[in-house]
């Protein structure tokens, strides 16, 4: 693809401010959005009307996760110390997970939908059943956290260092087991903060 053959096709409009966050349900129908105005909107691709807006965070909304079947929606925000579980059918909320002790920067839905993780700047990794909403176990990374993702087949968890103010020290990714918490292997590579992580379909390429 050529930059000159990309045009704008759709454009979404209802937050009051800056857009912190976007995600997509898996079948292309849906496109969700957190913004600075502390709300989460759901908008209709084909339309481009918007379908429901959550409230109920205290600040901007800047992590948002959708689970393989659609059906729920997964958001973490500023100034919260807790993790938001809607229903994208019912659009209610489902549950608030318990509040961390570090601010959470990050949130992932497990393939199977087993698991929602919630990675906090203090390095910590928390493991949450995603139907009861209890701690299963944590995993210290030793590093802040930035980002963070879980391989699509499931058999990886990667984070995002973020470096402290000042810092020397280059961006890195850290690689683990997923469902044993073993380091794997760490990628050093990047001047700054490693602010978002990707992986191929067949889970060989990442890119950060």
């Amino acid at each position: 693809m050529k930059e000159g053959d990309m045009t704008l096709i759709g454009q979404f409009e209802g937050h009051e401010f800056t857009v912190w966050s976007l995600a997509m349900t898996t079948d292309g129908l849906s496109l969700i959005s957190g913004g600075q105005d502390a709300t989460i909107r759901v908008w209709d691709m084909g339309t481009e009307k918007e379908l429901h807006k959550f409230v109920g965070h205290e600040g901007p909304v800047y992590g948002l996760a959708v689970t393989p079947d659609n059906k729920r929606l997964v958001s973490i925000a500023d100034k919260d110390l807790a993790v938001k579980v809607w229903d994208l059918e019912s659009f209610e909320l489902v549950s608030s997970l318990a509040p961390n002790s570090a601010h959470v920067t990050t949130v992932a839905v497990s393939p199977d939908q087993r698991f929602i993780v919630t990675g906090a700047e203090e390095g910590m990794i928390r493991f949450w059943d995603a139907d009861r909403g209890i701690l299963l176990r944590r995993l210290d990374c030793g590093h802040r956290i930035f980002s963070m993702m879980i391989s699509p087949d499931g058999r990886y968890l990667l984070c995002g260092s973020r470096r402290l103010p000042a810092s020397k020290e280059p961006g890195f990714v850290s690689i683990w087991e997923f469902e044993l918490g073993a380091p794997v292997k760490k990628l050093v590579g990047h001047r700054g903060n490693v602010t978002a992580l990707a992986m191929t379909a067949d889970s060989k390429y990442i890119l950060s």
